[in-house]
């Protein structure tokens, strides 16, 4: 059976439509496999299946708060589904959990030059 580390390769090495296969492989013998929830919905973002991101991704952080990879995956979900109000927030709490995160910091910044900051 593959594993979440496999798949995290995978994803290391751009191939996201391959470490999702694996993902949804895991989830569905362990529906409750929070980091391979985590890492599907980053995947899913990656990909420009925003609302399943966010399903998946609102799942993970309504069981584990603290991964600021997560909340900039969400951000950036709401940001291309235009809710850049819920974008914003998830991507400042990305930035409280990781403040040196560049990610976030360009990602937010870029909603900041969006409302004329």
């Amino acid at each position: 059976m593959p594993t979440v580390d496999q798949a995290e390769h995978l994803m290391r090495e751009g191939a996201f439509q391959r470490a999702k296969v694996i993902l949804s492989e895991i989830i569905s013998d362990d529906p409750e496999d929070l980091r391979a929830i985590c890492d599907i919905g980053i995947a899913y973002t990656e990909t420009g299946e925003n609302n399943k991101a966010i399903k998946a991704l609102l799942h993970y952080v309504r069981n584990d708060k603290t991964n600021p990879y997560a909340w900039e995956a969400l951000g950036c979900a709401r940001f291309r589904t235009g809710n850049l109000e819920k974008a914003k927030k998830h991507l400042q709490r990305s930035l409280n959990l990781m403040p040196e995160n560049p990610s976030s910091l360009r990602n937010l910044g870029i909603l900041h030059g969006m409302e004329g900051r």
